[in-house]
């Protein structure tokens, strides 16, 4: 927590140029073609809703606990609400800092061959 929270108000104090409001909050770009865009934001939390969540430590602590019946599902809510008020806040500060976003999406990754040497046994 105290990770991330470092990560948004540094990249939040340093952020030149910020976005302007209108583009952060009323701003959606979809590229892939599908024409529901309810349905594309929902596919696109899947990837990302496990680290958000944080359900893996809630839930081994019905090993370890006494009492687990009352303690792991409080913990089990706690966990999602607690990591999805720190992921909204640090998405918004990441929507404000990121900078040209058609620049991004249309830039080419170029990647050095040589990072990617096999390892034979």
């Amino acid at each position: 927590m105290v990770t991330v929270i470092t990560t948004t108000v540094t990249c939040s104090a340093v952020a030149s140029p910020r976005q302007p409001n209108r583009k952060v909050w009323r701003n959606f770009v979809d590229n892939s073609g599908w024409n529901n865009k309810g349905l594309v934001s929902l596919t696109g939390l899947v990837n990302p809703n496990y680290g958000i969540a944080g359900l893996d430590g809630a839930i081994h602590l019905a090993v370890d606990c006494f009492n687990a019946t009352k303690v792991v599902p409080f913990a089990v809510v706690f966990s999602v609400i607690t990591g999805a008020i720190i992921a909204l806040f640090f998405v918004v500060a990441m929507q404000y800092r990121i900078g040209d976003i058609e620049a991004v999406l249309t830039s080419s990754t170029v990647q050095d061959s040589s990072m990617h040497e096999s390892v034979s046994l």
